[in-house]
């Protein structure tokens, strides 16, 4: 399962970038995006992604050598960042403007935002759970409703 969505995300990875690149961005927007994917931690989620997706190709490639995965991982690193804030910077353009990015930063460089990028992780994995048991429950009630109209025994 993990290595279908490393391979979606890939996917998705790749597609995005050859759609962002028909799209103009300016520099000083890719530079707000950069900046509210900082303050936001944004952009830490995506180190974490990488460092999984790195284990898992270890995992797989066992011949491969240790210093050259290092290699690989930092070089990428030094590059991944802005390259996915580049990717992103269209999507973001699409529905933000300028003004509104730096109203976004603006709020995470306030004790608040500060408060919520330290807090979305966790808030994120109990989301998702949440999210899970809301689904079983749904699926439960769906379930006892065809059961009571006669399609379920």
């Amino acid at each position: 399962m993990k290595k279908i969505m490393l391979i979606l995300a890939f996917s998705l990875c790749a597609w995005g970038m050859a759609k962002a690149q028909t799209v103009q961005v300016s520099k000083e927007y890719v530079v707000a995006v950069e900046k509210m994917m900082k303050v936001s931690r944004g952009l830490d989620a995506t180190q974490q992604i990488m460092t999984q997706m790195f284990a898992v190709f270890k995992a797989q490639f066992t011949e491969v050598p240790a210093e050259v995965w290092e290699k690989m991982e930092k070089e990428m690193s030094a590059s991944m960042e802005r390259d996915f804030v580049e990717m992103l910077a269209p999507i973001y353009q699409k529905y933000l403007t300028l003004e509104d990015m730096n109203a976004i930063i603006a709020f995470y460089e306030s004790p608040a935002g500060k408060k919520l990028a330290a807090a979305q992780t966790g808030i994120a994995a109990d989301s998702f759970q949440a999210g899970q048991q809301w689904g079983q429950q749904i699926g439960q009630k769906v379930q006892e409703q065809l059961k009571a109209e006669g399609y379920l025994q």
